[in-house]
């Protein structure tokens, strides 16, 4: 199931935005389920990600598909897709705000 696409200045730049909202949303619910070793090493693993692309090493040149490649390993498809599904709904939620008539 794909979530719905945030507005901006391109599908590449909303795909973005969406991974990052996903990453949130997953590290959410790590901490709610209380899943301390899977929510530290998924924040390492971001750290991680943004060091080796600050270095320019060629694996990690895009920081959102590193990312994406990375977490996913260390949390499983599980818990991947649980988050995938929860950030599909705040932005469905977030664009039924968006398009609902103001009441000024």
């Amino acid at each position: 199931a794909a979530a719905p696409v945030l507005n901006s200045s391109g599908p590449a730049m909303a795909k973005r935005l969406n991974l990052f909202l996903q990453v949130r949303v997953l590290l959410k619910i790590l901490d709610r389920a209380g899943e301390k070793v899977l929510h530290s090493n998924a924040r390492s693993v971001i750290r991680t990600c943004q060091v080796r692309n600050k270095q320019g090493d060629p694996n990690y040149s895009s920081l959102a598909a590193s990312i994406e490649r990375e977490v996913r390993s260390v949390v499983g498809d599980r818990w991947w897709h649980q988050a995938e599904l929860c950030s599909a709904v705040v932005l469905s939620k977030k664009a039924a705000l968006a398009t609902r008539p103001s009441n000024s």
